[in-house]
């Protein structure tokens, strides 16, 4: 589940300045706040986080990160403006925001193998997408353009939402005492 989030979220990470300074045609101080303002915009979601869990479901968050982020991702490619792709990566940064701590929330809490398993699971799984996606983008940018390696992302961000169930916590078997009791 998180790790199509997290292709589009390397993708913004090692592309987007470059995007922004190739094909937007963005002056070097602009490149420079769109990668901010993409980065802000993520680190705003990520502290307001427990406001939102609050609110909505698990579920319903991943889903609603990956729409924010499949659109901002279509508004970048097709960006008339430099601030419009500005806007565009905000709405992308405030999309990947939650996803991953959802993501490590669910998978500590299921039963089978140990969180500790499980999160070493995730994060093998994470971090080898962000390995992944930086050499994948720059052969696809070379072949087809920037704006087409950046799109190639977009089915893995759909297929986040559709995997987004997978963000429920579930309890341990019954019988069980919890992890932190184990521990």
């Amino acid at each position: 589940m998180a790790v199509g989030i997290t292709l589009a979220e390397g993708a913004i990470y090692d592309w987007g300045t470059l995007y922004m300074r190739e094909v937007m045609a963005a002056s070097p101080f602009m490149a420079g706040a769109g990668y901010a303002i993409f980065a802000l915009s993520m680190a705003a979601g990520r502290f307001g986080g427990d406001i939102v869990r609050a609110r909505f479901t698990a579920p319903a968050i991943v889903r609603g990160c990956a729409f924010a982020t499949g659109v901002g991702l279509v508004l970048l490619v097709n960006a008339p403006s430099v601030a419009v792709a500005c806007l565009a990566l905000a709405l992308m940064g405030g999309g990947v925001s939650l996803v991953f701590p959802i993501a490590v929330t669910a998978v500590a809490a299921r039963s089978g193998s140990s969180a500790a398993a499980n999160l070493a699971g995730l994060t093998l799984a994470v971090m080898t997408s962000l390995l992944i996606a930086p050499p994948a983008i720059g052969f696809l940018g070379h072949s087809f353009g920037l704006a087409a390696a950046l799109l190639s992302t977009l089915p893995f961000v759909i297929l986040t939402g559709l995997l987004a169930g997978q963000a429920r916590a579930e309890p341990d078997a019954p019988g069980l005492s919890s992890t932190a009791e184990r521990a």
